[in-house]
């Protein structure tokens, strides 16, 4: 089994470079000086990528290592599967990106969005087997140490984290 911090080590994004075009674009945007859905593209797919990109430079702000990677471009092919896992303190926070106008977290065939039916299979693809390994066991033993949370971006393009209960991952 691999160690988290060994894990850390060999993330694509580890020296920082990837990270810093990502809230590079975010500032873009936020500041106007790039406007989403430009040049013929499409406005939903560049959106969910913004949202994804400033979840990820918010929460690498605050000192959380993302063990995900999020999108590289606003036009990268938005796929199912968890958004972001972030690690920090021996904590780790399962996020869903919403972006516009009535997202929210929807049901799936292996069940509601961030619910464990639904986080379990996604795992081993959002992190490899043993990082994978090592989450569901806290969520299992230590489950104050995983938490559930929406990220959605409004028109305004402010974030909103809401943390969810276990019980309750309808966002």
């Amino acid at each position: 089994m691999i160690s988290v911090e060994k894990y850390l080590s060999i993330l694509p994004d580890s020296s920082g470079y990837v990270q810093e075009s990502k809230a590079s674009i975010v500032s873009k945007v936020d500041s106007g000086e790039l406007i989403l859905g430009q040049n013929g593209a499409h406005w939903t797919r560049e959106m969910g990528n913004y949202g994804e990109m400033r979840t990820s430079t918010e929460f690498k702000e605050q000192g959380y290592v993302e063990l995900t990677t999020a999108p590289m471009s606003l036009t990268s092919k938005i796929g199912p599967g968890i958004d972001h896992i972030f690690y920090k303190d021996d904590k780790y926070i399962v996020v869903d990106s919403k972006s516009g106008p009535g997202a929210h977290l929807g049901m799936t065939k292996s069940g509601p969005q961030l619910s464990d039916a639904w986080i379990d299979p996604r795992l081993d693809k959002s992190v490899g087997k043993d990082v994978a390994d090592i989450i569901r066991e806290k969520m299992l033993f230590e489950n104050d140490k995983v938490f559930r949370m929406v990220s959605k971006v409004d028109h305004g393009e402010k974030t909103h984290h809401c943390r969810i209960r276990k019980a309750d991952c309808r966002g």
